[in-house]
């Protein structure tokens, strides 16, 4: 049957374009959907992983629907995004001369899927530089929420306890960071991250609001962020929380001329540090191992220094045997393994242990090309900072690094979201506003 009969050309053309209207909603309804699931995603970074990749997911679907892909084009004018890509594109290749090909699939299109995702998310750059205080700040309030329900629960865990030592522990390592199904390290690592942030937005929410019970609201929350990264007990990232403290610190007196007052609050900062790790048992028992130089690694209880060595010693003589493109992504455990047993280093084999340092296993997995590409994103970030003079960049950025050093980060997404979520939101920031980044100075 012929329809034209019923209706002209013209009325089908308007059916046609109602329906899409009911089915897709109004272009400012998603906008608000997008803009609110870019939200989700940085505030469910510190929830568990399946939530963090619906999160992702919804928000990749909405990216479409709003028409942000029409931005796809931003991919290749910013540097840090097509380095990213350039990255993933190495797994994605080594998938080729990988024998365990399901393995290869799983590491590379369900753990490494943000290194396209994230970016996809980041095309529109006005969209993020309208929403990024927004964005940091459901990722901190988050974070703030999950540091009260792992002190809450383990302040509920005592139970009647009454040895001071043991009450302790209840707050310390694992015993802290299993309320909410996180390792220590990679909680820790996310609460440095969150740190940061606090004292990034912390100038722009107290110049706003004048209530001076918000600014000591700030301060407790940083306080406490700085606690639970004590508590958590990982040594490198104390360390690094240390250590790049001293660096911001450095960097503020160099701007403002205020050097005794800053070298007088790091002292301050270093003992309380210090006092914080002698009276838990654990801590202290943690540390010791790891200035012990001569212990064996044998004899490490905590995954110490010399056990690591021997992780990174025998990665190496893996990377031997294929120096430039790596032994794949989808071989490289089994392969360890096979080295660590050859070596008789028994302890690696039976506990799977991968490297426990992202640039050794990069370079072991997708050789030469791998690290130099995952340096290009350090140096692309460092760059930024250079042109930017934002603080904030060079704070993660060293965050991202000495991580790495002692654990393979970008080998869990608990790791590797957070990193390329927010190296290409501090890189986007100052990207797109042509270099003028957020200062801490007086002036």
């Amino acid at each position: 049957m012929d329809f034209n009969i019923f209706f002209n050309t013209n009325d089908k053309l308007n059916i046609i374009y109602k329906g899409y209207r009911s089915l897709y909603f109004d272009a400012k309804i998603k906008d608000i959907l997008f803009n609110i699931s870019l939200l989700l995603v940085s505030a469910s970074l510190v929830l568990p992983t399946k939530l963090n990749t619906l999160c992702v997911s919804i928000s990749v679907i909405l990216w479409f629907l709003s028409g942000d892909y029409k931005y796809i084009r931003n991919l290749y004018k910013n540097k840090l995004s097509l380095a990213i890509l350039l990255y993933y594109a190495l797994y994605l290749l080594s998938i080729i001369y990988s024998e365990n090909i399901e393995i290869a699939y799983s590491e590379v299109f369900e753990r490494k899927l943000g290194c396209i995702f994230i970016p996809l998310l980041f095309t529109n750059w006005e969209r993020i530089l309208s929403i990024k205080f927004h964005i940091l700040r459901a990722f901190y309030f988050s974070v703030t929420v999950s540091i009260l329900v792992c002190i809450i629960s383990s302040f509920i865990s005592i139970d009647g306890q009454s040895n001071l030592n043991l009450i302790i522990e209840y707050f310390t390592y694992n015993n802290l960071s299993r309320h909410v199904g996180f390792q220590p390290i990679y909680l820790s690592y996310i609460s440095i991250i969150s740190f940061f942030l606090i004292l990034y937005d912390f100038k722009n929410l107290t110049e706003k609001n004048k209530n001076i019970w918000l600014k000591y609201l700030i301060i407790f929350i940083l306080i406490l962020h700085y606690f639970f990264v004590i508590f958590l007990s990982s040594r490198t990232e104390i360390m690094t929380l240390l250590i790049v403290i001293l660096v911001l610190l450095i960097y503020i007196a160099i701007q403002n001329k205020t050097f005794l007052t800053l070298i007088f609050l790091y002292i301050i900062i270093l003992l309380l540090s210090i006092f914080s790790i002698s009276i838990n048992r654990l801590n202290k028992n943690r540390f010791s191992e790891m200035i012990e130089l001569k212990t064996d690694y044998k004899s490490n209880k905590w995954g110490g220094r010399s056990f690591r060595i021997q992780k990174w010693k025998y990665s190496l003589k893996l990377w031997e045997k294929n120096k430039f493109f790596g032994v794949g992504v989808g071989d490289f455990q089994c392969e360890l393994n096979k080295v660590y047993i050859e070596n008789k280093f028994l302890m690696g084999s039976e506990g799977n242990y991968n490297t426990h340092n992202q640039f050794i296993q990069t370079l072991t997995t997708i050789g030469i090309p791998g690290l130099s590409m995952l340096l290009v994103i350090f140096f692309l970030l460092f760059q930024n900072f250079y042109f930017s003079r934002d603080w904030i960049v060079p704070c993660l950025t060293l965050v991202f690094i000495f991580s790495m050093t002692t654990e393979s980060v970008l080998e869990r997404n608990k790791g590797l979201i957070p990193f390329v979520f927010f190296s290409l939101l501090i890189y986007n920031i100052n990207f797109s506003s042509n270099g003028n980044g957020h200062r801490w100075s007086n002036n």
